[in-house]
């Protein structure tokens, strides 16, 4: 019984983790050539911090983000959660940020950003994927978050 549950997880954190959600742009978040949503983009202006872009010397275009304390990080690092771990949206809502790698579904490699609540002793009590908690609070990329609380079911 309890390797089914591991097994429901798992597999329940492994669907959730790719990211999912329907972008609500606005035009500095959707890349002009192909017209789709910047993931990184949208999560920066979501929380509201200022992003820019640099041009290297090759004509390639990096998107920077300015953190609450002027710190100018990658975007997709940031979004990742490899950087800017404290004015992440797990620390806005009040839980630590964890990098899980993960396969996918065609055996590639993937980034999966975690949402999770330690205990006193650093066990892991609670763990969402970002989109999951996202949900749970009523917010979406490229909105600014609206909701500072869950959702109440009843």
């Amino acid at each position: 019984m309890e390797k089914f549950l591991i097994l429901i997880f798992c597999l329940f954190f492994l669907t959730n983790c790719s990211n999912n959600s329907k972008y609500l742009t606005d035009n500095k978040s959707v890349n002009q050539s192909t017209g789709l949503a910047d993931p990184a983009g949208c999560y920066s202006y979501m929380l509201g911090y200022p992003e820019s872009m640099i041009t290297d010397s090759t004509g390639g275009q990096s998107g920077l983000v300015t953190l609450p304390d002027n710190e100018k990080v990658n975007e997709w690092d940031f979004y990742d959660g490899y950087v800017g771990q404290n004015y992440s949206y797990c620390a806005i809502k009040g839980f630590h940020t964890m990098v899980d790698t993960i396969y996918d579904k065609f055996g590639n490699l993937d980034v999966c950003t975690a949402c999770i609540k330690l205990d006193s002793l650093n066990n892991i009590i609670a763990k969402y994927t970002l989109d999951s908690l996202m949900n749970i609070y009523g917010d979406s990329l490229c909105k600014p978050i609206h909701n500072p609380q869950p959702r109440r079911k009843g």
